[in-house]
């Protein structure tokens, strides 16, 4: 968060709940805060709390009623001349009628889609002149959406719908607005849409929270705790839609999210000395996953066809002192035989599998009406069969050894979220395959939760194009140097989704390139 010492951050609806611990953090992180609220006087606490922590930051309190859109230039205006430039913009501020809506007024539904859309909008747009104006060219915007901007919630307790309707609004603004900023000449604006689940805030109803059990709510501190993730990211990567949700929550979500710093993580020590799988291990993504959780203290299968690899990595990491180790299994993945008998050399010779990382995939770079046979069945039986084959296999070992937080992460892609249409890339089965992958994700979580007891946390990564040898050469030539993320930069978001407390579930998380063109 060095980068970000000094500079300006406007944060709305900053007088309580997420609003103030955001608030509160990027000023412990030593930022000009500019905390927007009706409440003044909360503003003033806090800034007055801040100041006595000795926060290497500050706060400053501006009241404004984010319902207005005058209200919401004058904060800007203020900004310009008080403080100059804003860097970033955290869009918080949001309100959530409990009617449904044959019962709203036309004053609610005014005040509901002015407050979660047209001041938003409008609040990014002037973050965005701002930022063009002060030559601030790697500004960061984010949007606290909600897992409700993703799914349409029928639950007897809450009547969310014009809520559901202002959020889903928000995710296609998200998505519109990296276009947008895109197409400004010498600029890197990020642009991410954050989509907490329930969280234990006074917008959540009393009637509703009484019925959860108590770890069922995430805190403001987990929403916050990802903000910092994503800013703390190089300005090369962009999160652009991170969905964080209580573990196990019975919601149909999505979403997509040099390091955080790994100050900013959680809690790693608790997985010191536990068996953590990684498909794919023998280079790019999948070695610099396995020696990263090896770095954290865990025992890591790395599982391969090159097991020379494998060796090389296990011994360069007994050279560096990685308190944990790696051990090398070779395997062919297209097998499912293959993949059985890896965990079965684990239950052998370890004992329970805690953390399951399917990083192992194959993208053919041929039309579908150009494969052969062969070609169709490797790739479908890599990327899909040999996946799911691996998640029940995990499943039944944490089941068998009683680990009741076990965690899988499946390395989806963008193009499991999309489909990607450009003349130096065909892949169209590929896609086929990680669309596959983002289903199984979400059905998987819904089958763990079934398992009385248990607390299994089941996570969809999806990177951009990273620079591994996956990516054709031709396609890579077509890009910038700073259009291909890093494995690093994959590994730092798996590191970030296993170190959240065990209560909360990064469902999806999307890392790309800034100013990734899908």
């Amino acid at each position: 968060m060095e980068r970000f010492a000094g500079r300006v951050a406007v944060v709305t609806g900053a007088s309580s709940g997420i609003g103030a611990c955001i608030a509160s953090d990027l000023a412990k992180a030593g930022m000009v805060v500019v905390g927007v609220a009706r409440r003044k006087d909360r503003l003033q606490d806090l800034a007055a709390s801040l100041k006595a922590c000795g926060a290497t930051g500050r706060l400053e309190a501006v009241q404004a009623d984010l319902s207005s859109v005058e209200e919401v230039r004058r904060v800007f205006q203020w900004v310009e001349d008080n403080l100059g430039a804003v860097s970033v913009l955290v869009n918080n501020a949001a309100i959530l009628l409990q009617k449904p809506i044959q019962d709203l007024d036309a004053t609610d539904i005014q005040s509901l889609v002015t407050t979660n859309v047209t001041t938003v909008l409008i609040g990014c747009k002037e973050a965005i002149n701002s930022m063009k104006k002060h030559d601030i060219k790697d500004g960061h915007i984010i949007t606290i959406n909600s897992v409700a901007g993703h799914v349409v919630i029928n639950n007897p307790l809450v009547s969310v719908s014009a809520y559901t309707t202002s959020k889903h609004a928000i995710t296609a603004l998200c998505k519109s607005l990296r276009f947008d900023v895109q197409r400004i000449p010498g600029f890197k604006i990020r642009v991410t849409s954050l989509s907490p689940g329930t969280v234990s805030t006074d917008m959540v109803p009393a009637e509703f929270q009484a019925v959860l059990p108590p770890d069922m709510l995430l805190r403001a501190a987990d929403v916050s705790n990802a903000v910092l993730y994503a800013l703390s990211c190089p300005a090369a990567v962009e999160i652009t839609e991170l969905t964080i949700q209580p573990t196990g929550e019975a919601l149909e979500p999505t979403a997509e999210w040099q390091s955080v710093g790994r100050r900013h993580f959680l809690a790693m020590e608790r997985f010191a000395g536990r068996v953590a799988v990684v498909t794919g291990a023998s280079s790019g993504i999948g070695a610099c996953i396995a020696s990263d959780l090896a770095k954290a203290g865990m025992v890591v299968v790395g599982v391969a066809r090159r097991k020379d690899r494998l060796q090389d990595l296990a011994a360069s990491l007994k050279a560096c002192g990685a308190t944990g180790r790696l051990e090398a299994v070779q395997a062919d993945l297209s097998s499912v035989e293959e993949v059985r008998r890896v965990f079965q050399w684990v239950e052998d010779n370890l004992g329970g599998v805690s953390v399951l990382v399917n990083n192992a995939a194959i993208a053919i770079q041929k039309s579908v009406q150009d494969m052969d046979l062969a070609d169709i069945q490797s790739i479908v039986a890599t990327n899909v069969t040999s996946v799911t084959v691996g998640c029940k296999e995990a499943i039944e070992s944490m089941k068998k050894h009683g680990i009741k937080d076990g965690h899988i992460i499946n390395i989806n892609s963008v193009a499991g979220h999309v489909v990607i249409n450009t003349p130096h890339l065909s892949i169209s089965l590929y896609s086929a395959t990680k669309h596959a992958i983002t289903a199984l994700c979400k059905g998987l979580r819904f089958d763990v939760q079934r398992i009385a007891g248990f607390k299994i946390r089941v996570t969809s990564l999806s990177p951009g194009a990273v620079d591994t040898d996956m990516v054709p050469e031709e396609f890579a030539k077509t890009l910038p140097p700073d259009m291909l993320l890093r494995p690093a930069d994959i590994s730092n978001g798996v590191l970030y989704a296993l170190s959240c407390p065990s209560s909360v579930e990064i469902t999806e998380l999307t890392i790309q390139p800034t100013g990734e063109a899908f």
